[in-house]
């Protein structure tokens, strides 16, 4: 009975949320650190997709985004690098949508999932490595009529990578977005 009830609730409140699509762009600042505190860092532009509900005040959706390929030099225990990375983030998003007119939402947000970053090195070191991302947004959405929206803010996240090639990598990225959100 009580599976039925929750389920039954969420079903409910999906009633009243609104779902959406929207496609994003953004330029990360990108660093990643080994344990050794080698680092190697870039300027990254990126491509992401979405999807979910907004509930008004707040809206909850899943996300998937692409890096393409950064390149630093390197100097390691194992001589001097031309690294080159690439990264895939698989998202759970949430984030607070207060209006602030009729047009215009504040966004407030966080969001969590997995990263895969793919790394290269001109010494024929070739790893791609797993990690959990942690990162917070802040921006604005515009909205052109009912169904149509921008949004534009900053984000920041950072990655703890699992061990492969390189021992303890985490990565950071800081850097702005665009989107457009098509409300349904």
């Amino acid at each position: 009975m009580k599976k039925i009830a929750l389920s039954l609730v969420a079903l409910s409140a999906l009633a009243f949320a609104n779902p959406f699509v929207g496609i994003e762009g953004r330029y990360d600042h990108q660093k990643l650190k080994d344990e050794i505190k080698d680092s190697i860092k870039d300027g990254v532009f990126g491509l992401g997709i979405k999807g979910g509900y907004d509930f008004g005040m707040f809206r909850v959706y899943g996300s998937y985004a692409y890096d393409l390929k950064a390149k630093d030099e390197a100097i390691d225990k194992e001589g001097t690098n031309v690294w080159k990375w690439t990264r895939h983030e698989f998202l759970a998003n949430a984030d607070y949508t207060p209006s602030l007119s009729d047009d215009f939402k504040l966004i407030v947000g966080a969001y969590t999932g997995l990263a895969l970053a793919h790394l290269k090195a001109s010494d024929g070191r070739d790893d791609t490595s797993s990690g959990w991302v942690l990162g917070a947004r802040l921006g604005g959405e515009y909205s052109l009529d009912d169904h149509n929206a921008i949004e534009f803010g900053v984000k920041g996240d950072y990655t703890k990578y699992k061990e492969n090639v390189i021992d303890g990598l985490k990565g950071t990225g800081f850097g702005a977005y665009l989107g457009y959100t098509y409300k349904f």
